[in-house]
């Protein structure tokens, strides 16, 4: 059998047209959880100019967050979908398949960052090599979601660059 690891998504198999991640077991109620934060990215974060009077600008940073918001709305029913297909997560022995078709990859790139960035917003920004780690459960589970969507990430952007 296959040693899936201890870290998330390690690639089990690909062709041309899907990548086929193994997981341990348990880790599926982690992505299931992590994934249902969506989306974590308070509006107005990044102003629609620096450089510009943020009055003047109001009306079009308006237009910009509602337009971000039905996006986001979008992007989560999608994502819940996703994580509802059928056949989505297959058992294989002590761990789960995660079909991914390539055609996902940099959606899903996009919505674990949002989730990362979210999260490390909420967390108040901190320094995950300097900073210690949060007691308290909510922002401890933040914490663990934050680290995981950054390993996700790793691991998404390794099955974009490995030749294999």
């Amino acid at each position: 059998p296959r040693n899936h690891g201890a870290r998330p998504l390690i690639l089990h198999s690909s062709n041309e047209h899907q990548l086929v991640f193994g997981m341990k077991s348990g880790e599926q109620r982690l992505l299931e959880r992590t994934f249902e934060l969506y989306p974590v990215m308070p509006a107005g974060i990044a102003p629609l100019s620096k450089s510009s009077d943020p009055e003047e600008m109001q009306d079009e940073q308006d237009l910009l967050d509602e337009l971000m918001r039905e996006s986001k709305a979008e992007n989560r029913l999608e994502l819940m979908n996703f994580l509802r297909r059928p056949r989505q997560f297959e058992k294989e022995e002590d761990a789960l398949l995660l079909t991914v078709k390539k055609s996902e990859v940099n959606w899903l790139l996009e919505i674990v960052n949002e989730i990362r960035v979210g999260l490390w917003y909420k967390l108040g920004q901190p320094d995950p090599e300097e900073d210690e780690v949060p007691s308290e459960t909510a922002h401890l589970e933040d914490w663990i979601s934050m680290e995981y969507c950054a390993d996700l990430q790793a691991r998404l952007l390794f099955t974009l660059t490995d030749p294999k």
